[in-house]
Formats: C-alpha cells, structure tokens, sequence
C-alpha cells in the first residue's frame, strides 16, 4: 500500500492507503503549483527525487510520467504515480510528501515585509500577523490584495494561500 507522509515544522503526520493512522487529524493537503514535493519509490532511487509542481499544476517525473498533481492531495498522487509503475514494478511503494518550506510573501505597509514560510489553511491575515501587523501608514479601510499567478483577488478572506502568492497591504 501507498505511504504518505506530510512534514511540518510542527511534526510528522501520515495517512497511509486505507486510511488515517491513529492520531492524525485527517487533514489531507491539496498540491499547489508551484509546491515542491518529494517523491520515494522504495528500492529505486532513480525513480525518486524533488520535483517543483508547475504552474500549470504538472508535475514530470522522468521514468515515470507526467501527472496533474494540483487537482490531487499527495496519497492521490502516490497512488496515481503506483498505478504508472504497477506494469514495471510488482506492488510498488510510493510516498509523497510535501515540502512546506514553500513561501508567501507580504509587502507593503507592514511592519517587517519579506518571505514567510507557507503553513496549511494559512490565511490572508495569519501572513500579515507574520509580517508583524500593519505599519503605521497603512490605510487602515483600503482593500489588501493577493497576487496569484497571473491574478489578483481581492475577496481574501475566502480564500487559502499558496505558495508563491504575494500579499500587498496598501
């Protein structure tokens, strides 16, 4: 069966094929473009490594295939990735994780603007307490925007950060 582990700075959690090992949460991470993952095939080391999600959401991996990976959360993809194998491999073992030293950034009227890292469900406002809170001259009723990829929303209390997203506080 698949193993996927999901490393955070605040431990380990994992949930395996048939479900969530006792203690973990259940939350299942979906991958982003531009997430980086790790990808292990057991016992062969050349069908393993770090890959970078594109932005379209595809991610290569040589000798295996190419898979749309941001519509998946890693156990998806670790099956789908052992279903590419499974002609080639008897009963492979993959695991996926994902990298959460991904970033966002905060500029503007903050109070320490820069790179922070990405942690799951994190929230317009949870990047802007990172980033010390707003500076003394940022107009207080003006519309905070994020930056994805080629878009701009400004509605951002609904939505999650990903990586490479860039809040502007005006």
């Amino acid at each position: 069966m698949s193993l996927v582990l999901l490393a955070l700075g605040l431990g380990s959690l994992a949930a395996n094929a048939d479900g969530p090992v006792p203690g973990w949460s259940g939350k299942e991470f979906k991958i982003s473009p531009h997430d980086v993952i790790y990808i292990k095939v057991a016992s062969h080391e050349e069908l393993s490594g770090k890959f970078t999600v594109a932005s379209n959401g595809v991610v290569a991996v040589p000798g295996v295939g190419v898979f749309n990976a941001a519509t998946e959360n890693a156990r998806h993809l670790a099956r789908a990735i052992a279903a590419a194998l499974a002609p080639r491999l008897i009963n492979p073992d993959v695991r996926v994780w994902i990298a959460w030293d991904n970033k966002v950034y905060v500029r503007g009227e903050v109070r320490n603007p820069g790179e922070y890292s990405l942690t799951p469900s994190m929230s317009v406002m949870d990047a802007i307490k990172q980033a010390g809170g707003r500076g003394d001259f940022a107009k207080r009723h003006a519309r905070i925007s994020v930056l994805r990829g080629s878009g701009v929303w400004y509605n951002y209390n609904e939505i999650v950060l990903q990586s490479g997203d860039v809040v502007f506080v005006p």
